[in-house]
């Protein structure tokens, strides 16, 4: 507030030039270090007593912009460029005026003549660039900082300016050279530490990102972005409970944080909170309703419980806010067919499913036409599990095409007589003339497959019964049934710490007597160099398994089979074995249909989690059916 001493200093009658300049000169000091109250009325006097007095003009109005007063800022800055065309500061300060009340071109032209009348004028420079940005024009306004870096290379402001724009072009390893620049010349920079810890997390090098998150943390400790940014790194190291922490402080710092509250959410699914979960994703979407990436993330969490429906409307919404959002375009198509709904399932999801680029496949993708005799040469390009799963659908391409089938080398000899493959090729070696190429996981799509064409009919894989010789005598040396075990999958899949299971919990099988156990767990996990408990005796002979076809050609031999959501479990189906299936609360999409029926395989039942990490309840119910079975195998032996 403006004290009445200061007013009383300031004299009504006309002034002597010596007096108005000292007067003026006092106004732009207080103006400097921010004394607005004190410099205003020495701007009024000024201009009561010279009213076309450029300076006082141009200082009232850049008062008024720093009140947030732009229209009458407007109207005094304009008024000094008039008087005094040729001064660039009047023009730069007139441009920011103009810029805030929305007038970006008049703005960019003032700015514009600016820096033509004072090439050396940093802050026209660093203005022309600002609204340059405004208007999305990037590279523009990048020549603009590009050259102000050259000539105030100490300015640390500057830098972290122009690493804020290379990372909104993408140039994220220049942008991280002018973060660092800016933390060496001013370590003291959180925000910068900040946005260089974000650009180093997708970079891949997220102990390097941590380290500056907590730096920002330690010279601003109650910044709720940095608490949130490191919170989600955490999270994306599976360090959930850690993450939690850090998101928690956010909300603290900022309670409608809605980002904190997504990135909450996913450490609480991740740790099986469902229900705090689902809470955090529908705050996150009150707070902001455009939220698209929590109306996804909301999506599969009901799904995964199986509220079908209703994910199945908020992902078309996350599409609708976010168009080109391939996560929730996949996600769509993987519950659609969960629901059943295959007709669009399979067009969605094949559009927007994840594929590793293959330059060496040209030529045309095949869109379902007949190829009249020519080839087609069809790539399993996924997991073993999808083309177990997946080459059931290959005999029906008999009479549309040849068909040429790439799979890994694992896979070849089991492949070898699928029926309608005249040719299999092990992946890496050459490819062969063809006249068209398709994924294994796109045929569906263009065979029209619904759940009535699919029936679960097995086995379409055989066996080679010389192989299958070769272990029936070691396993017909086991007492009573023989039961395979696959307690673990791959742990480089994103959700195998939720599929897979501690060995030690297989103990409560141990008491059923008449079980004798073989170990089919062949990929290598962190948990697979323990052992399933000593009351649970193991024939392990997974040293012995090469490929998938020495791997059937043992479970022929077994009367039950017993595994995790992995290949294994779909080897067994498409070879029409007994297959008990230890599903996961957030399962695939391939076994939402129901928990007991579903269409790939007939033989194959499901034992799921009524509630996330829940695997106890699950192996107690598997033990259950399991000494029932037993009884029965009993009662039917001579």
């Amino acid at each position: 507030m403006l004290s009445e001493e200061v007013e009383a200093e300031v004299p009504s009658a006309r002034f002597e030039a010596a007096d108005l300049k000292a007067m003026f000169d006092e106004a732009v000091q207080d103006a400097l270090v921010g004394r607005l109250d004190s410099a205003e009325p020495m701007c009024d006097a000024i201009l009561r007593d010279a009213e076309d007095h450029d300076g006082a003009l141009n200082l009232k109005g850049v008062i008024a912009y720093l009140r947030g007063q732009t229209e009458p800022a407007g109207e005094f800055l304009e008024r000094a460029v008039a008087i005094q065309p040729s001064n660039a500061s009047y023009r730069v300060n007139f441009a920011k005026a103009l810029a805030a009340r929305g007038r970006v071109v008049d703005a960019e032209r003032h700015l514009r003549e600016a820096v033509r009348l004072d090439p050396n004028n940093t802050e026209g420079h660093l203005s022309l660039a600002e609204v340059l940005r405004s208007q999305g024009r990037l590279e523009e306004a990048r020549s603009c900082l590009s050259f102000l870096v050259t000539v105030r290379p100490t300015d640390a402001s500057l830098r972290a300016v122009y690493g804020s724009l290379l990372q909104d072009l993408g140039c994220s390893r220049e942008a991280m050279v002018q973060y660092r620049e800016a933390c060496r010349l001013d370590p003291n920079r959180a925000e910068v530490l900040n946005n260089l810890g974000l650009l180093l997390k997708a970079d891949g090098d997220p102990d390097e990102a941590e380290a500056q998150f907590r730096r920002a943390l330690q010279i601003q400790p109650l910044r709720a972005e940095v608490f949130n940014n490191l919170g989600n790194l955490l999270w994306e190291q599976r360090r959930a409970v850690e993450a939690q922490d850090y998101c928690r402080e956010a909300l603290r710092l900022s309670p409608g944080y809605p980002m904190a509250h997504n990135n909450l959410a996913n450490a609480l699914k991740e740790c099986g909170d469902y229900e705090g979960a689902e809470y955090h994703y529908r705050e996150a979407i009150h707070l902001k309703p455009d939220y698209a990436e929590a109306h996804s993330n909301l999506a599969v969490l009901i799904g995964h419980s199986g509220r079908l429906d209703p994910a199945i409307d908020l992902y078309r919404r996350a599409i609708q806010l976010q168009p080109d959002y391939k996560e929730a375009h996949r996600n769509l198509g993987m519950t659609l067919l969960g629901a059943g709904r295959f007709e669009e399932g399979w067009q969605t999801y094949d559009t927007h499913r994840k594929a590793v680029p293959r330059p060496d496949l040209t030529g045309p993708v095949w869109d379902g036409t007949d190829l009249d005799g020519g080839v087609l040469l069809v790539h399993a390009e996924q997991g073993f599990g999808d083309a177990i799963q997946f080459c059931r659908f290959v005999p029906l391409l008999k009479g549309r095409a040849r068909v040429a089938f790439e799979v890994p080398p694992q896979l070849a000899e089991l492949l070898t007589h699928l029926p309608g493959v005249e040719d299999v090729i092990v992946r890496g070696a050459s490819l062969p003339t063809y006249r068209a190429h398709c994924a294994l996981m796109s045929l569906p799509r263009w065979l029209d497959i619904t759940p009535e064409k699919i029936r679960g009919e097995a086995p379409y894989l055989s066996v080679d019964r010389k192989r299958v010789a070769g272990w029936r005598s070691q396993v017909e040396a086991l007492p009573g049934l023989r039961v395979g075990l696959v307690w673990a999958g791959n742990p480089a899949l994103a959700n195998d710490r939720q599929r897979s299971i501690d060995p030690d919990k297989f103990g409560i099988l141990g008491a059923i007597s008449g079980v004798s156990f073989v170990s089919l767990q062949k990929e290598m996990t962190p948990i697979r160099p323990r052992r399933l408990p000593t009351e649970l005796p193991l024939a392990d002979w997974t040293d012995e398994l090469r490929n998938f076809s020495e791997t059937a050609a043992l479970i022929s031999c077994l009367d039950l089979v017993i595994t995790v959501d992995s290949a294994v479990a779909h080897l067994a189906g498409a070879l029409g074995q007994p297959v008990w299936l230890l599903n996961r609360f957030n399962s695939c999409w391939r076994w939402l249909l129901d928990q007991e029926r579903h269409p790939w395989y007939r033989t194959l039942r499901q034992f799921k989690q009524s509630r996330p990490g829940d695997w106890d309840s699950v192996l107690t119910s598997v033990r259950e059916q399991l000494a029932a079975l037993v009884k029965v195998q009993s009662r039917r032996s001579p």
